[in-house]
């Protein structure tokens, strides 16, 4: 169901996440299970992606670049960007607003990669699941 038609879209957000963070061992069982199964609930709104980079693809390239978010705004009335690209990364003691052309440029390689090793929507969902059924229930 959508929302109120007068209200914008919501944004979409596609995360792409490595299966280590999964499998790393967290206290509280049953919490992680809860997580994972929020996880596959949340990945089933059609406006959230979710998809998960294996272990098998080796070493991502994130591990050199970090965690980041890149940031697309939507375009206004007359088709002009409302805000510039911007890549947020976050620190532990600051965060930056990357927003020239290069450092976009460098950080959307490392995105597409990520995009062209990560699994597909439904077996990233099947394995979030394989996770949750064999390792915390």
């Amino acid at each position: 169901m959508r929302g109120d038609p007068r209200l914008p879209p919501a944004p979409e957000l596609t995360v792409i996440l490595s299966e280590a963070v999964l499998r790393r061992p967290v206290p509280g069982r049953s919490v992680m299970a809860d997580q994972l199964r929020h996880l596959l609930a949340v990945g089933e709104r059609h406006n959230i992606t979710v998809r998960m980079l294996p272990l098998a693809a080796g070493p991502p390239l994130a591990a050199e670049a970090g965690t980041f978010v890149l940031l697309a705004f939507p375009l206004s009335a007359l088709g002009v960007p409302t805000e510039p690209p911007t890549v947020y990364v976050e620190g532990q003691t600051d965060a930056l607003y990357l927003d020239q052309p290069a450092e976009i440029a460098a950080y959307e390689r490392v995105w597409q990669r990520l995009e062209s090793l990560a699994l597909g929507e439904r077996q990233s969902a099947e394995l979030i699941d394989a996770i949750r059924g064999g390792c915390y229930e």
